[in-house]
């Protein structure tokens, strides 16, 4: 996540006028929250400095998980998100042939050689089929490859 949100604080720092009302936003916010303490008898007042990071932890950003969607939209919003992040090393899946159907698998191979991001698949079950951009090498128990 570090580095999707450094690219958006890059953006954020760039573009003046989504800066400044951002941080409209955030003063407005604060002169809310501070009119609920008018009836209060001390001073109050905001002593945080407000950074990029900040807005995104108040606004709950991050990464989620979409319940009514299928397994592969998941899948595939997952590798969309290591393309964002800029993620150079190989990904593992362990038995992933197990919860896709064939169509789907086929997809998620698609869209892996389409963002050219790196997998490594490991499966327990010989399969017979060999999808289009798959490379496969069978090891068995004494690590003899063939």
């Amino acid at each position: 996540m570090g580095a999707i949100v450094k690219s958006m604080e890059r953006e954020y720092l760039e573009d003046e006028d989504l800066r400044r009302n951002i941080e409209e936003l955030q003063r407005s916010m604060n002169a809310q929250l501070m009119s609920l303490g008018f009836g209060m008898n001390a001073d109050f007042e905001f002593s945080q400095e407000w950074d990029f990071k900040r807005y995104l932890k108040l606004a709950g950003f991050g990464v989620s998980y979409q319940e009514g969607k299928s397994l592969l939209d998941n899948l595939l919003n997952f590798l969309s998100l290591a393309l964002d992040a800029g993620e150079k090393r190989v990904l593992l899946f362990v038995n992933l042939k197990t919860f896709l159907s064939e169509n789907d698998f086929r997809l998620f191979l698609e869209q892996v050689y389409f963002q050219k991001t790196r997998v490594l698949l490991l499966e327990n079950k010989r399969d017979e089929l060999l999808y289009e951009h798959e490379k496969k090498r069978l090891v068995d128990q004494h690590f003899i490859e063939s």
